[in-house]
């Protein structure tokens, strides 16, 4: 299993609209499993959770 800190992408303009707990709150997993996703324009790739996520038992 792993956690990943999302507060860093936080100070991106891509990520900011997350910081409204509303949205950050609607993630999904990507059809497939590839992603997770919050709209059209807002996801992290499933590489990206795996290479940079903290492992927690």
């Amino acid at each position: 299993m792993k956690q990943y800190n999302i507060s860093p992408l936080l100070k991106k303009e891509m990520f900011s609209p997350l910081r409204d707990p509303v949205l950050f709150k609607s993630v999904q997993v990507d059809q497939g499993g590839y992603a997770v996703v919050w709209n059209s324009e807002i996801d992290i790739s499933e590489y990206e959770l795996w290479t940079h996520g903290q492992t927690i038992s």
